[in-house]
């Protein structure tokens, strides 16, 4: 068994006709918490409130493109 990458997820997603800019969003909040954990903890990118608001934005875009 292997990991789900963030490659993988937006070949799903792509599949599913989910849009490029919610595909791309997703990548982008993948990308950040990535960069975080590499950091080691050190240095938090963006403002944590602020992160989460993105990342639910992104799951309600998500849920209504799924139609879920």
């Amino acid at each position: 068994a292997r990991a789900l990458t963030v490659g993988d997820a937006d070949s799903a997603l792509r599949d599913r006709s989910v849009s490029e800019e919610t595909r791309d969003t997703l990548k982008a909040l993948f990308a950040e918490c990535e960069a975080h954990r590499y950091a080691g903890g050190a240095g938090v990118p963006t403002e944590n409130a602020e992160f989460v608001q993105r990342t639910h934005a992104c799951l309600s875009a998500l849920n209504e493109e799924l139609g879920r």
